[in-house]
């Protein structure tokens, strides 16, 4: 690690351990609660509220946004994330023919999920000149960052000049019981994810970009912009994108009014909406090896309480504790030694 020095490896192994702890310990509570409630003891359900419908059925006020409102802002995301591109390639520095010899061109991917970093860059040998320099990974999240942050607060915009939107009908305003049914969901959805995603990982090769970024850039400054883009910005802006506007469209769109229906029976205006919209989501994680196929049933298990509540900070909640999770835990692994 480049800028440590004040921890040291026990330090990070305690941390591990700790996040290792309590994971392993919410899997555990999570899977209790699955069997209770599958038996029969239904005291709390999985937004910790007294209830006989596994989600908490919630009023919520008129939509006025379309599915035609996921595509414009994704299309935000990809033309902010064009123009800034070129600031964060550095000058490209000549070397010398010795210099040339030793240097190898860096591979570049992607951050993930809606959150791509300008697609992948393979560094190319160029005789002439020697090879070009290895991009600054850190600006590069950064300018993904204030690509989704940039493309968030125009849409805001937008959906309050032309669909007559504000902050409490797009639910953005948060309520303390928000975080308390996000924390508890996280328990109930963290136990069947990780199941899937052990699975997953003995049958196709687990890839992140962020952990890959963070093993090559190991640094507290890597670390900080990877939380800040990854565990802050991406929950986010990734609930707003997936759960609201594109779920939430298919909802308005094929006239879904389970979250008011007293018979809890899965129907087709239900279905479809979850289905479609987790499959997008997953699939904008593609190439991150096993990563879609648990993302896929994250995507269901957020996209069902999004559904059911109308509220989305308590899905950004869950999307915040898992991803801040996985960060910490991969930064500690690495500076205490672990080998996977």
């Amino acid at each position: 690690m480049d800028d440590a020095g004040m921890f040291n490896e026990q330090f990070f192994l305690g941390g591990f351990f700790i996040i290792t702890g309590v994971v392993f310990c919410s899997v555990l509570i999570g899977t209790g609660l699955w069997l209770a409630w599958f038996a029969g003891y239904r005291h709390r359900n999985l937004c910790g509220d007294e209830s006989d419908f596994l989600v908490t059925r919630l009023p919520r006020p008129p939509q006025r946004w379309s599915v035609t409102d996921f595509f414009v802002m994704f299309g935000m995301i990809i033309v902010i994330g064009s123009l800034m591109a070129p600031r964060a390639q550095p000058a490209a520095v000549s070397t010398t023919p010795r210099e040339a010899e030793t240097t190898r061109p860096a591979d570049v991917a992607e951050t993930g999920s809606g959150e791509s970093v300008d697609g992948e860059m393979a560094a190319q040998e160029d005789d002439s000149a020697g090879t070009p320099p290895k991009r600054d990974l850190t600006r590069r999240v950064a300018t993904q960052m204030v690509a989704n942050a940039g493309a968030f607060s125009l849409m805001l915009v937008f959906l309050f000049l032309t669909r007559d939107a504000t902050p409490e009908s797009l639910s953005l305003v948060p309520r303390l019981s928000d975080f308390r049914r996000g924390i508890l969901a996280t328990i109930w959805i963290l136990a069947p994810v990780l199941l899937i995603n052990l699975v997953a990982s003995q049958l196709v090769e687990y890839k992140h970009t962020v952990t890959d970024l963070l093993a090559e850039r190991n640094s507290f400054r890597t670390f900080a912009a990877l939380f800040l883009s990854a565990a802050i910005v991406t929950p986010v802006v990734e609930e707003f994108q997936f759960r609201l506007l594109l779920q939430g469209g298919l909802q308005k769109l094929v006239g879904d009014a389970s979250w008011n229906d007293d018979d809890p029976a899965w129907t087709f205006e239900s279905l479809v909406p979850l289905l479609v919209s987790s499959f997008v989501f997953a699939l904008m994680h593609f190439g991150q090896g096993a990563a879609p196929i648990p993302l896929f049933f994250l995507a269901m298990g957020l996209g069902l309480v999004y559904q059911r509540t109308g509220r989305l900070w308590i899905v950004i909640v869950v999307h915040i504790i898992l991803n801040s999770a996985t960060i910490c835990l991969e930064f500690c692994r690495l500076n205490a030694g672990l080998t996977v």
